[in-house]
């Protein structure tokens, strides 16, 4: 292969007029990139007995580690180089290397000079030293290792710069494999460009006129916003959006356009290893680039795989907020599943901006199912079903469930599975080799045990809020487990045929550490241990932001399960953030145990949408301090409304929710919470197309809706471009109305601006700007 020479990178090359300053460290980052080399040791000084590096190269071929000295010199080398054979000869000396503690013989040297190298001083080297192995490396000979292994020296960075975004670019690289699902074997790019949309803009700032929220990309985000939080469910890519972010920023191209270095870790280690200090990870930043005029962009990835309350996070988000408020060299991002607790997440929008990940569209997943099963060559009709499946109605628009759902199907399965759960179960099946007993690759007392040993892994790892075990400790559970049995397997085979299973387990060779290939397989091989174990308990934990999922698998493990349902309903609260989870997050429950008798699911909906509005109305009328008294009663109305229609917007709700809101229309006179309630509903109804869901209410009840509810209609049935004739004259007269009363009109305005509790409002204003200041 021949490796066109650039002119002006040799020029550059050449134009290094310092050995000890310039070229030595540029030199000592190259050596580090080359193939094959495993260490390499800066001796330069008056000890170095001829090397000024001494590098330890692998021999592929033998498998041995052998030792180079490397001699370098600025400027042209030519016949009377006198200094060079020194250097030659005194390389043949015993050395000490790794402080002193190993002796070694340079078995090879090499001569690297940013300058030319004369024929001549070739010839008279070759002959001269013709019994040692000498390789003579030129300025134009440095341009092409430059460009294949350092390219960014040639871009106008630091050498301290560059060596930072390239360990950046790994550690993303690092974090990545511990998270990542997706392979770029088996479906090309991995990452699939996300849209996300601000959250609050869904809640309206003008009266009677719906504005469907922007769709937005990640890069116009960070250019726009200072502290950044990204939610989304398990499998949207919120960890993939941190790694490109980090891919880019880490190249020198953007560096030297943004002036922005970035840094790239998981919140769990923010917590434990620099005890929430933000401005702890801006000092190690700034140790590592010594520059000035940078920007600083810090990305905390998972902050819901933290184990601990919800409290303390918030304490931690605040606090960076207040450590980086006065800073406009900082920006901050971080990601988490949703909270599903209105209270939490009005406490974050105090200080973050929040942003949703958007679900792929039913055209994006189809396209990734059938390239995986192209990759395959599977072609059987269970792709042209999908769309029609069960499964494809209530399966997350997510990359990872399109990806999982694709390798799934590309085993040439009979059948699509019906819920998340047992999608998760036939994957998990294939991947643990189930199928393999009966193709007799493997026995069923293998499986089994393959099964077991990974649930308590799993179960290892969440209970202590780890990210990653040694093999070691693997090797020891699986011993523990088989050593307890008498089981006629082969164990050695076994483990290592569950450690090499990379559809499950990630393996990092230079630390012999495992890691689960996503999270949710932890979670998911955790409700597997509580329904072996039979030790599930129920209590407010189920709707903790770290524990939720592993609930969720687990009701779908159970799918009837009536006492399960009745013991939720009878939970006894503690914390206020839980109480308010649960009426947004019982859905996922439901959906989950999806066999239990129907009048069981019905009593628990009922429950959570009459907590939700008495909840609700409580904070409207100033009877509770929650800290959503500071919103104004559109925007509170706004939040609640939208979250229990993306909790509970599915068919499968559709009856239960239906009879509930024709039992309270057929009430003469409603509470304040009943109209809450019935407005809640219908406005999940009209979110599922439901189109005459406000008729009865309009028409039995008409003026005596409260004014926020009347307007709340208005938006419900208009977002959803859901407005039945009924309701379309309904809005007709309400505007008329409005457009008449100057004072109506001056009192729907305050239902978008006067905060529910002004004072409370006020004081949280004055706090905030005291803290600005």
């Amino acid at each position: 292969m021949v490796f066109r020479v650039n002119t002006d990178k040799v020029k550059k090359i050449q134009s290094i007029k310092s050995e000890v300053k310039e070229f030595h460290p540029i030199l000592n980052q190259l050596l580090q990139r080359l193939p094959n080399i495993k260490n390499v040791e800066y001796t330069h000084g008056p000890n170095e007995m001829g090397a000024d590096f001494v590098l330890s190269k692998l021999d592929p071929t033998l498998s041995r580690i052998e030792y180079v000295g490397v001699i370098v010199k600025v400027g042209n080398i030519s016949q009377g180089h006198a200094d060079v054979d020194a250097q030659i000869e005194e390389c043949e000396l015993e050395r000490k290397i790794e402080g002193g503690k190993k002796k070694i013989f340079v078995s090879e040297i090499w001569v690297i000079t940013n300058g030319n190298i004369s024929n001549n001083a070739q010839d008279k080297i070759h002959h001269k030293y013709k019994n040692k192995k000498i390789n003579l490396i030129s300025g134009e000979n440095l341009s092409v290792l430059f460009d294949k292994y350092y390219s960014e020296y040639w871009t106008d960075v630091s050498v301290e710069i560059g060596e930072y975004l390239r360990s950046v670019k790994s550690k993303s690289e690092s974090l990545a494999k511990t998270i990542d699902i997706l392979d770029t074997t088996i479906y090309g790019d991995s990452y699939i460009p996300q849209v996300l949309i601000n959250v609050s803009d869904e809640i309206y700032n003008d009266p009677g006129r719906y504005k469907a929220p922007k769709k937005l990309r990640i890069e116009n985000i960070l250019d726009d916003e200072k502290f950044i939080f990204i939610e989304g469910t398990m499998g949207t890519g919120k960890s993939r959006i941190i790694e490109k972010i980090t891919q880019d920023y880490s190249s020198t191209e953007f560096f030297n356009t943004k002036k922005t270095v970035p840094y790239v870790d998981t919140f769990k280690n923010f917590i434990s290893e620099y005890d929430g200090d933000i401005e702890k990870i801006v000092e190690i930043v700034d140790s590592n680039i010594s520059i000035d005029s940078v920007k600083y962009l810090i990305m905390l990835d998972a902050v819901d795989e933290v184990k601990t309350d919800e409290s303390t996070i918030l304490t931690a988000i605040e606090n960076i907020y207040m450590a980086l408020r006065s800073r406009d060299d900082c920006i901050v991002l971080l990601t988490s599943r949703p909270f599903d607790s209105v209270v939490v997440e009005a406490d974050i929008d105090k200080y973050f901006k929040r942003f949703r990940i958007l679900p792929l569209s039913p055209k994006q997943i189809l396209n990734i199912v059938d390239g995986i099963c192209d990759r395959f060559e599977i072609k059987n009709n269970l792709i042209s079903e999908l769309e029609n499946s069960s499964l494809f109605k209530v399966l997350p628009k997510t990359p990872m469930s399109a990806v999982i759902l694709g390798k799934l199907l590309s085993q040439d399965i009979q059948e699509v599975p019906s819920t998340m759960t047992e999608l998760y179960s036939k994957y998990t099946e294939i991947a643990l080799g189930r199928w393999d007993i009966d193709k007799g690759l493997q026995s069923q007392t293998e499986y089994d045990v393959s099964c077991n040993v990974t649930m308590n892994i799993a179960k290892y790892f969440l209970d202590n809020e780890l990210d990653k075990i040694s093999i070691r400790e693997a090797r020891d559970m699986f011993d523990e487990y088989v050593s307890s049995r008498k089981l006629k397997i082969n164990s050695n085979s076994v483990f290592n045929k569950l450690m090499s299973n990379f559809e499950i387990f990630k393996l990092n060779d230079s630390d012999m550490t495992i890691a689960f290939v996503h999270r949710t397989f932890a979670e998911y091989f955790y409700a597997c241990h509580m329904d072996r174990d039979n030790n599930a308990f129920i209590d407010e934990d189920i709707y903790s932001i770290y524990w939720n999922n592993c609930y969720f698998f687990y009701f779908g493990i159970k799918k009837d399960c009536p006492d399960l349902l009745n013991a939720v309903e009878t939970i006894n609260f503690k914390s206020e953030e839980a109480k308010v989870s649960q009426m947004f997050t019982t859905g996922d429950l439901l959906l989950a145990a999806y066999l239990t008798p129907y009048e069981v699911i019905d009593k628990l909906l009922v429950k959570s949408f009459n907590d939700a509005s008495v909840f609700l109305n409580d904070i409207m009328n100033g009877k509770t301090s929650s800290p959503l008294n500071v919103l104004p009663k559109m925007h509170l109305l706004s939040i609640f409304t939208h979250s229990m229609s993306e909790a509970y917007g599915y068919g499968f709700f559709f009856e239960a929710l239906e009879n509930r809101s024709l039992d309270i229309s057929c009430t003469t006179n409603l509470s304040e919470v009943e109209y809450m309630e019935l407005f809640l509903i219908n406005s999940v109804l009209v979110s599922m197309k439901k189109l005459k869901a406000f008729d009865v209410m309009v028409n039995s009840y008409g003026k005596y809706i409260p004014m926020e509810l009347q307007v709340g209609i208005i938006h419900s049935v208009k977002e959803n471009k859901c407005v039945s004739p009924i309701v379309k004259k309904y809005i007709k007269q309400h505007m008329k109305k409005v457009h008449k009363n100057k004072s109506l009109h001056e009192s729907i305005i305050e239902l978008y601006e006067k905060p529910i509790n002004k004072q409370a409002a006020l004081e949280l204003n004055k706090h905030l700007a005291k803290q600005l200041n």
